[in-house]
């Protein structure tokens, strides 16, 4: 079998790729035949997958806040759901929405190198060397997030989600503002 360099598996003889952690043996192409983009030996995950998984986990983010959010701040669904709708979300709850977004990001990429939504479209977040990501990196691209889209009017939140789409789409490695602020890279499993 060929033993991977980066975790030591054992895999079937003419694996192009581990089975353990997704390290790339081969330049494998891509549907058009060009050989894909990579990090340390990870194929690089697509602006669809990326979109995929960044939906799935603000449906689940938005079903934790509407759940905790009559507790903790004592707003109403109707009054949550009217924020939303509107973009002008009370203080107390712009706060529990970072918060809640930023705790379920940074836990969940720096216990299991994924999210939810990322792990259903087959994507692991590592760093742009090909390690695995810290809880204190993890904490940094959440953060970078939420600020992005959560400390500014939504004019530029909006500005700033095509920014991002725009450069998931045209850069080669496929990384986003707050990837190339935390040195990361969201890859294909």
């Amino acid at each position: 079998g060929i033993d991977c360099s980066r975790c030591m598996h054992t895999n079937e003889p003419g694996a192009l790729h581990c089975k353990n952690c997704g390290l790339i043996f081969a330049s494998v192409p891509d549907g058009l035949g060009r050989p894909r983009r990579t990090i340390a030996g990870f194929a690089m995950g697509s602006l669809w997958q990326r979109l995929g998984g960044f939906i799935v986990d603000g449906v689940i983010i938005f079903a934790i806040f509407t759940v905790v959010s009559p507790i903790t701040i004592n707003e109403s669904f109707s009054d949550i759901r009217e924020g939303f709708e509107t973009g002008q979300q009370s203080g107390r709850a712009a706060v529990l929405d970072s918060i809640l977004s930023v705790g379920y990001e940074t836990l969940l990429i720096g216990a299991l190198a994924t999210t939810i939504g990322k792990r259903a479209f087959g994507l692991s977040v590592v760093r742009a060397d090909g390690r695995r990501v810290t809880f204190k990196r993890s904490f940094v691209r959440a953060a970078t997030k939420a600020a992005m889209f959560g400390l500014f009017p939504l004019w530029v939140s909006l500005a700033l989600i095509v920014a991002n789409i725009s450069m998931v789409a045209a850069r080669p490695d496929k990384r986003a503002i707050h990837d190339l602020i935390a040195g990361t890279a969201v890859v294909r499993t």
